[in-house]
């Protein structure tokens, strides 16, 4: 009686099977790091200061990471380039330059902000490279706009629990008021009543998130893996200096 024969698997087949490897090591990553935010926010200083947005998108990006499906990194890296833009730009100029883009990130250059409280907040330099080197692996999903609608829902639940939760002199999320005072030293105008601003917040992301993905869909023979991968090594040197002028701003606060 003859058994099948077993051909060994090659070093290159091994190989192959460890590209999802670092995808799982960033979504548990991320899921670490949401553990360890939110309660630390909650018992420092209460309920109101773990209900950012930006702790929630570390959820967001380990369910993301786990599934491992273009469309979800298509939308999320879509929707953080555009919900993180200023504060990104802020930090990076800012630190950099001293030029201040939006005053968004005035909080970590003022001595007050503990150590701890520091490596917490640059959680936004992750996400954007992460989402590239797993979009470089695969391809970018062009019709992101419908897939947004699953990354805006959450930031609505995540809004409308700060609107609930927290006081309006909070602001946490950004919820009631823009968390910018001005753009390039150009006052941004207050809002008379919190409905009118969401209101206007919403229709000005979702007519940008459509846009963006209209221009992604046009541009689609240009996005390969090979220029994704340029992108996220561009993007990750730049927010790796970005992180560490951070650091060392702070530090000299």
């Amino acid at each position: 009686m003859s058994g099948a024969v077993t051909t060994p698997a090659s070093l290159w087949d091994k190989l192959a099977q460890l590209r999802h490897y670092p995808e799982n090591c960033w979504a548990t990553f991320f899921w670490l790091y949401f553990c360890l935010d939110v309660p630390y926010k909650i018992f420092r200083y209460g309920l109101y200061d773990a209900l950012w947005y930006c702790d929630f998108l570390m959820l967001i990006a380990s369910f993301c990471f786990l599934l491992k499906k273009p469309w979800l990194y298509s939308a999320l890296l879509v929707q953080c380039s555009v919900l993180q833009f200023t504060w990104l730009t802020d930090a990076t100029l800012f630190s950099l330059f001293s030029i201040p883009f939006s005053s968004e990130t005035n909080y970590l250059f003022t001595g007050d902000l503990p150590f701890f409280d520091l490596i917490l907040t640059l959680r936004h330099f992750f996400v954007i490279p992460a989402l590239l080197y797993a979009l470089s692996l695969r391809e970018f999903h062009f019709r992101v706009f419908p897939a947004q609608l699953f990354h805006i829902g959450i930031y609505a639940l995540v809004q409308g629990a700060a609107l609930l939760l927290t006081e309006i002199e909070q602001n946490v999320s950004c919820a009631f008021q823009p968390c910018w005072d001005n753009l390039f030293s150009l006052q941004v105008a207050e809002f008379d009543s919190v409905l009118a601003y969401q209101v206007v917040f919403f229709s000005a992301l979702q007519g940008t998130l459509f846009v963006l993905g209209c221009l992604a869909f046009l541009f689609r023979k240009k996005i390969t893996q090979h220029s994704l991968k340029i992108a996220m090594s561009v993007v990750s040197v730049g927010f790796l200096i970005s992180a560490i002028a951070v650091c060392l701003r702070w530090g000299v606060a």
